[in-house]
């Protein structure tokens, strides 16, 4: 999966994600958690980062710093993420993800999306958990990218909840909201 290549004073969705992979957070000097910009603290957990895995010290997050930091995402059980993601939109709910690390979340959505889409076993599995967890009264289904206002900048996909007496547009993507509800 090729990622934006970002480095000091960029910002959006893709620092953020790398912020929560590296674990910068507020006892590294940074604000309290991930920002989405790329400041000073992110640079020195970057530097870091390189230095730890053998790689140029740029303080740049390109392809091979996004390779490290993805390295092994997609062969870990992220079921707790995902069972907890689902429980919440199964009663209509935006998960918080509370008891859980920001990089547990990050690293679960970063595995469910080896690209633009979700990987389509991993969505119909999640759907069907969704539709499980809520007693068959809940569940997902391809929305028109029309009728959603949210427009992600990168991989998403765009879902519609149906649930007893309503709708609700559902936004999942890798990212550290990796659920929104379109409203």
């Amino acid at each position: 999966m090729s990622r934006t290549r970002v480095g000091l004073g960029a910002s959006g969705p893709d620092v953020e994600l790398a912020q929560r992979l590296l674990g910068v957070a507020a006892e590294q000097g940074a604000s309290p958690g991930p920002t989405g910009r790329f400041d000073v603290a992110t640079l020195a957990a970057v530097v870091s980062f390189q230095l730890q895995h053998g790689l140029p010290a740029s303080g740049v997050v390109d392809d091979r710093v996004w390779e490290v930091l993805t390295a092994g995402v997609a062969g870990g059980s992220h079921d707790e993420v995902y069972e907890h993601a689902a429980a919440a939109l199964a009663e209509g709910r935006v998960p918080t993800f509370a008891g859980l690390s920001g990089e547990q979340v990050a690293r679960a959505f970063l595995a469910a999306f080896p690209g633009l889409n979700p990987a389509p076993a991993w969505l119909e599995e999640f759907t069907d958990r969704v539709h499980r967890l809520s007693g068959g009264t809940s569940s997902l289904r391809e929305g028109d990218p029309a009728e959603f206002e949210f427009r992600p900048k990168g991989p998403a996909a765009l879902l519609v909840l149906e649930r007893p007496g309503e709708q609700r547009r559902v936004v999942i993507m890798p990212a550290a909201q990796p659920i929104v509800f379109d409203e």
